[in-house]
């Protein structure tokens, strides 16, 4: 029914009945809906027949397999002309012998070569500045990871460039979505839907086994935004898109210790979206300058500098570590802030500019530690500030705030070696001050617990195991 006109009728039938949710609706798909359409109008257009949700508490993927022998081709308008008032948001009771993916998120080498990895780190620090290679029979490209020199005299000559990651994390989790949404193509239940249909179904299940734990990459029309993102890349040079597959380098370019077939898996889907003559770069450069101690270098390239941070409210003190004279922090809650992106953009918006507005200042240094919600942050802020640079920092920030993440364990003796703060720190220094509470972190933590609650909880998407009682003594 996508392109179809209105029907005047049909719009008339579901606002009286209350049953399509206009907030939830535009929040939800803001992304998707044409900025001067109404919510109900697109959803009538092209929402219904990609299986988009009507309301927190009505699917219309749900109400035609509960109702297979209704004839009405709108399962909103049926709804309402039957005057039912049921909940069609829970697709577990319907799939209920669909298990998640349990897929790793981590270094991605097998434990038994983590050792093999630290005696080697030497050896990724050799080759700074060498590209890298990705070789699969499907898809092989190089991916560039430019020198320490390269990015330090843009910095110092104010030219302007963005460094947007999509990290190894977001493939795994875009894998796993379109291996289930294979499975499901084949199941009967599913032979009416259409491929919009089943994919939504497949995100949906995904989003009930993964949302309490995971980073929010399986929040509704998150996968759908950057992966129009991804296929309208500006053609501009200085606009940097970096990937990976491994959360940390290697000591070899190939895929060294990694699983074949799960390789393959990353490798096909990157086929989808990139050509080999396509420039890329390695989304882990940041890191291998963590091991060379050329990203300690970034603070005094900076300085000059207005700086804005945009992650966790960890990061509050790093214009004191780096002693930078202008830093703005925008700050983002532990998780799922992919539920709030817009209102963050928002907050972006209005720290760059602040910063732009700084008189004589060489122009503003954005660094994000985000996860991929950075690479959809950096495509919008881009597009309204074009003369900032911005830069995707990930993990690598941690460096200064130790975390023991896989990685910083993997080459940790190395690390401490490049960069002796960082031995203060993983050894439990008392130099970090103790973080002081933030308004925008604490909206931003409660706004994700209520929409969390509102939109997946209360609606029967996610069924949580009951709390376990505790016996008193």
């Amino acid at each position: 029914m996508s392109g179809e006109a209105v029907d005047a009728g049909e719009r008339a039938t579901i606002e009286a009945s209350g049953l399509f949710d206009v907030d939830f609706y535009a929040r939800t798909y803001r992304d998707s809906i044409p900025a001067d359409m109404p919510p109900l109008d697109h959803y009538l257009a092209e929402g219904e027949a990609r299986g988009l949700l009507a309301s927190a508490n009505f699917d219309p993927i749900v109400y035609k397999l509960r109702h297979l022998s209704r004839s009405d081709p709108r399962p909103l308008v049926d709804c309402a002309r039957n005057g039912d008032r049921k909940n069609y948001r829970d697709l577990g009771a319907l799939f209920a012998d669909i298990e998640g993916e349990a897929f790793p998120v981590t270094f991605r080498a097998k434990p038994n070569l983590w050792a093999e990895a630290s005696e080697n780190a030497n050896s990724i620090v050799a080759v700074i500045g060498r590209s890298a290679r990705l070789n699969g029979p499907e898809f092989n490209c190089e991916l560039q990871n430019p020198s320490a020199e390269t990015i330090f005299s843009r910095l110092a000559g104010d030219r302007p460039f963005s460094f947007a990651r999509l990290p190894h994390g977001f493939w795994d989790s875009l894998c796993a979505n379109r291996k289930l949404a294979a499975q499901l193509q084949g199941d009967l239940r599913c032979i009416g839907l259409s491929r919009a249909e089943v994919e939504n179904v497949a995100l949906r299940l995904m989003a009930r086994f993964q949302l309490p734990a995971d980073n929010g990459t399986f929040i509704e029309d998150m996968f759908h935004a950057i992966e129009h993102d991804l296929l309208n890349r500006p053609a501009d040079p200085d606009h940097w898109t970096a990937i990976s597959v491994t959360g940390a380098p290697g000591f070899e370019d190939a895929l060294y210790g990694l699983d074949p077939e799960d390789m393959g898996d990353r490798l096909r889907l990157l086929a989808g979206y990139f050509r080999p003559r396509d420039t890329l770069y390695d989304a882990t450069m940041w890191k291998r300058w963590a091991l060379s101690g050329d990203l300690a270098k970034l603070a005094e390239a900076t300085r000059s500098h207005p700086v804005v941070l945009i992650g966790p409210q960890k990061f509050q003190s790093l214009g004191e570590k780096w002693r930078l004279g202008s830093f703005r922090h925008v700050t983002i809650g532990p998780r799922l802030v992919q539920l709030v992106r817009h209102s963050l953009l928002d907050r972006a918006t209005d720290a760059i500019r602040a910063a732009l507005a700084e008189p004589g200042a060489m122009k503003p240094v954005v660094l994000f530690q985000t996860g991929s919600i950075a690479y959809w942050l950096i495509h919008r802020l881009r597009a309204c500030f074009p003369d900032v640079f911005y830069l995707d920092l990930g993990q690598a920030l941690d460096l200064w705030y130790w975390t023991g993440a896989p990685w910083m364990r993997i080459y940790g003796d190395a690390l401490r070696g490049a960069n002796p703060f960082a031995a203060k720190i993983g050894g439990g220094d008392a130099e970090t001050p103790p973080v002081t509470p933030d308004d925008g972190a604490s909206r931003t933590v409660d706004e994700v617990s209520e929409i969390l609650k509102r939109d997946y909880l209360d609606s029967g998407l996610m069924g949580l195991p009951p709390p376990t009682p505790h016996s008193r003594t």
